[in-house]
This record gives structure tokens, C-alpha cells and sequence, in this order.
């Protein structure tokens, strides 16, 4: 090793001697060591007692059910949907039959059958319940809650429509109702195996091929003897202004 090298080592050796101090210092470290190592370590917060406390979470977003104007957006997003692939929507979708007035909010006629949509305005995580007819449970503004199984109440929907088709001679359509959560803040989790879906979904899957085709050679026919099984609803309310 020339003079030279040797001159750096010693100046470096002076200025690690001068800095480490200083470093230790502000770290309220003691030695060389425990200052070269304080920057890698983050200082945990620590409660009264010295234990280390976890880090807060942050604040759960408040959020609320569906609104009336989600209802309405959905529904234009149907017609949009339906015009776009020449399909026919009867909206609204409440056929009695049985005494029961269908809970469908729309019907969507395409060639290879009819597709009720039986919505839910429940935002929040949603879930399925333990067993298959279990109530559901949802989880929105650190509160669960149990809600209608949607899988069980769009079967009941479904035997309706099939027998209010039945008996307006469309017994040879498939019919299918379907569950969509309509708001937009619904977070549908562990239902892969149901039909049900959020409003994205609900389009995904009526753009499936196997509706394409099929036995309804003329879905605005079909649509029209649809629309005749429709039954308005209206509120007591609803009627007592009228009078």
C-alpha cells in the first residue's frame, strides 16, 4: 500500500471518528454499531407498559344500502343492453300467479329463453350463510347483518314465472331468474357456484353465447304476451292520494 491509500484510510478513518458520535447522538444510541443499524430499524409505537402497540387500521368507509336512483340506473343499463344485442326487455317484471306477486324487477326476453332479474339493494360485503338455505350474511359499517337468502328466494320466483308462462302458452321457453345486488357498493364474496351477481356481472352474464340462440324465434312477441301477465303494484298509500 503506497502513501497515498494510506492517507485516504486514515482521512476516512478521522471522519467516521467525527460523524458516528454525532449520529449516535441523534438516534440516542451508545455505540458505533447501534448507530450504524438505527436508520434499518423503524421505531414502534409502544403503549404505557413498553409493549408494542399494532398500528391503527384505518376507518371503515360508511357506506349505505341502494338507493331508489340505483334502481333506475340499472334499468337503464338494461335497455341500453337489450337494444344492443336486439333482445326485449318487459320491465316492469311483477307477474301474480298463485295469489303472489313475483318480486322480478325485469324480464329479459332473449332467443334461447327469458331471464328474470330478482334484485337486492344490500351493499357492504355479502356472503352465503353456513348451509345452502341459510339467510345470507352481510357486513357494512362494522355491522353484520343476516339478509334473505337470494339463492332460495329466486327459486320461489323462478316457479312462478314458470307457471304464469305455462299458462300463457310459453311453455316451451326456458325460464331462469337470476339474483343481482344492485349497488354499486356491494362486494359479493364465496358465490361463484350461485347465480347471483353485481351489476357488473348480471351484463356478463346475459352476453353468454347460449342465449344467442335457441326455441324464442321472436322475442318481441314473446316479450308482448309477457307484458300481459304484468301486474303494476301500487301502494296504499298510492291509492289513497288518487281518491
Amino acid at each position: 500500500m503506497d502513501a497515498w491509500n494510506i492517507l485516504v484510510v486514515v482521512v476516512l478513518a478521522l471522519i467516521l471518528l467525527l460523524i458516528l458520535p454525532m449520529v449516535a447522538a441523534r438516534n440516542g444510541t451508545k455505540s458505533f454499531t447501534q448507530a450504524l443499524m438505527a436508520p434499518l430499524h423503524r421505531k414502534k409505537k409502544r403503549g404505557p407498559l413498553g409493549l408494542e402497540v399494532e398500528p391503527e387500521k384505518k376507518p371503515e368507509r360508511h357506506v349505505n344500502n341502494s338507493m331508489q336512483g340505483e334502481l333506475t340506473a340499472i334499468v337503464s343499463q338494461l335497455i341500453t343492453f337489450t337494444k344492443r344485442q336486439h333482445y326485449t326487455l318487459v320491465y316492469p317484471g311483477t307477474i301474480q300467479e298463485d295469489g303472489q306477486l313475483t318480486t322480478t324487477l325485469a324480464l329479459v326476453v332473449t332467443p334461447g329463453g327469458v331471464v328474470g332479474l330478482n334484485c337486492f339493494g344490500f351493499a357492504g360485503e355479502i356472503r352465503p350463510g353456513d348451509q345452502p338455505n341459510d339467510q345470507w350474511r352481510q357486513h357494512i359499517n362494522h355491522t353484520d347483518n343476516r339478509i334473505p337468502n337470494p339463492v332460495t328466494t329466486s327459486e320461489k320466483q323462478q316457479m312462478l314465472l314458470r307457471r304464469a308462462m305455462d299458462r300463457a302458452g310459453l311453455s316451451g321457453i326456458p325460464v331462469e331468474v337470476i339474483a343481482v345486488f344492485t349497488s354499486k357498493e356491494a362486494r359479493l364474496t364465496g358465490v361463484s357456484a350461485q347465480k347471483c351477481f353485481d351489476r357488473d356481472g348480471m351484463i356478463a352474464y346475459l352476453e353468454q353465447e347460449r342465449f344467442h340462440s335457441g326455441p324464442v324465434e321472436d322475442t318481441h312477441e314473446t316479450g308482448v304476451k309477457l307484458k300481459s301477465l304484468v301486474t303494476v303494484y301500487k301502494s296504499e298509500k298510492n291509492k289513497k292520494k288518487k281518491k
